[in-house]
């Protein structure tokens, strides 16, 4: 079962709720980019974790379809979505302020 659309009375509360998320899709760019910051086998340059276990690891983790590249695109994603969603609420806020 899908959910139901969300309704707007006016323009002006489109565009507050459009402000509102486009600053939680900030906040989880922020969170994405972190998520994977610092994770490493390694400290102070030198392996802490090797063998095969590590080395599958480390190819699963950072590998070239490993699961940092993936998280790596979510940022800009986020912080799309959030520039597009602001730009509809001033767009929205336009109209209402303009009467149409």
């Amino acid at each position: 079962m899908s959910p139901e659309p969300v309704m707007f009375n006016t323009s002006a509360d489109e565009a507050a709720a459009k402000r509102q998320y486009a600053a939680k899709f900030d906040a989880w760019a922020e969170n994405a980019a972190a998520l994977v910051a610092g994770i490493t086998r390694q400290q102070g340059g030198s392996d802490i974790w090797s063998g095969p276990a590590a080395d599958n690891w480390e190819t699963e983790f950072n590998g070239p379809s490993g699961i940092t590249r993936e998280i790596k695109k979510y940022p800009e994603a986020y912080r799309t979505t959030a520039k597009n969603m602001r730009e509809s609420a001033k767009t929205l806020s336009s109209r209402e302020n303009h009467g149409t």
